[in-house]
């Protein structure tokens, strides 16, 4: 990664709009991608695994710093957001797996029918759900405070 970021960037130095759309653009296609092995992880051995969420929120930093070419001044602001979602997002894909191990297809009505009916808080799916996100949370919290030191954030 650090072929593609200047050197002679300051972190300190806020980017540009343009800038900080294109880094939460790349930070986003960058967290999806890793999710995948959170998905795998979840779907075929049923563990959420705390460095799989690390490894979410480093793709999210790092597509943030590439899109910014270095600029890490509103890292936090991107970074906790997408990491939260792209949990979301495999947390879902990890649903319709197994909707697809049920019924042999896809099925967004499926999935739909089971959320109207209360059947993830039935089936555990929810409590998933807030247990991957504490997993991510507790996962990205060392990212966090790198990020917050890198940029002298103080809470």
């Amino acid at each position: 990664m650090n072929i593609l970021i200047p050197k002679n960037i300051n972190p300190y130095t806020p980017p540009n709009i343009f800038e900080f759309f294109i880094a939460s653009v790349i930070s986003l296609i960058v967290a999806l991608i890793a999710t995948i092995p959170w998905i795998i992880a979840a779907s075929t051995i049923h563990l959420y695994i705390g460095l799989l969420a690390y490894l979410i929120g480093i793709g999210a930093y790092s597509g943030y710093l590439w899109g910014t070419r270095g600029k890490s001044k509103y890292a936090l602001f991107v970074v906790i957001p997408v990491t939260i979602f792209a949990v979301f997002f495999a947390e879902i894909v990890d649903i319709f797996i197994i909707i697809y191990k049920f019924t042999n297809r896809i099925d967004f009505n499926v999935f739909l029918s089971i959320f109207r009916s209360g059947g993830f808080t039935n089936s555990g799916e929810l409590a998933n759900l807030g247990i991957g996100l504490l997993i991510a949370f507790l996962g990205i919290y060392s990212l966090i405070t790198r990020i917050r030191k890198t940029n002298n954030i103080r809470v």
